[in-house]
């Protein structure tokens, strides 16, 4: 019987507060079924694992335990009791880190945006940009040259390393760099005459 099953396994408060009976009804069941002890339940891989996902008094519920034999258990584990709200990455979860910004993970997945990153750098993973790389159109190929790198980026919504090594693959000079060069050698040119003025002065 079930009921017998509760009073062998229980204490007889617990017992008797779940089969809603006297402690004397307990107490003579027992006598009847030669019960001197409580006879105690071997805790399984499965029941440990429920220390690391639920509180003490979830696992009681779950296995028909007494709190206190689950917070035995788990002293003896040295578990700590996981904090409110705090939940394991699945490994579905895992499979998404990376795969695009955390914030935007941490939206799809319903966490905090740091618990995604923190869980992304534990696991070693860095974010993968999937961005498409966008074709260079002829039209775009011969505007190289003819402005500096930095504004045919911002003219053409790219970034100025992908102009700068497209214009090189292509044998574009760069006049405006080598002006600008130019003119950054001049002006230390005339600095250091100016000194060297100074001193014979």
């Amino acid at each position: 019987m079930q009921e017998d099953g509760i009073v062998r396994t229980f204490s007889i408060n617990d017992a008797a507060r779940q089969l809603q009976r006297t402690r004397t009804a307990i107490l003579v069941r027992r006598r009847v079924l030669g019960i001197r002890q409580i006879i105690r339940r071997e805790w399984t891989s499965d029941q440990d694992a429920l220390f690391k996902k639920c509180s003490d008094k979830e696992i009681a519920e779950q296995l028909g335990r007494t709190v206190s034999s689950v917070e035995n258990r788990r002293t003896r584990l040295k578990i700590r009791v996981p904090r409110p709200g705090w939940k394991f990455f699945t490994p579905e979860e895992d499979a998404l880190l990376g795969t695009a910004s955390d914030a935007e993970i941490a939206k799809r997945i319903g966490r905090h945006p740091s618990s995604v990153q923190s869980r992304r750098l534990k696991l070693g993973m860095a974010i993968r940009h999937n961005r498409k790389r966008r074709p260079w159109t002829p039209e775009e190929d011969a505007l190289l040259g003819t402005a500096s790198d930095t504004e045919l980026a911002a003219r053409l919504d790219r970034h100025i390393s992908t102009v700068c090594i497209r214009r090189q693959e292509l044998s574009i000079p760069n006049p405006y760099w080598q002006l600008r060069c130019g003119r950054q050698r001049l002006l230390k040119q005339k600095a250091g005459s100016g000194h060297a003025d100074k001193q014979y002065t």
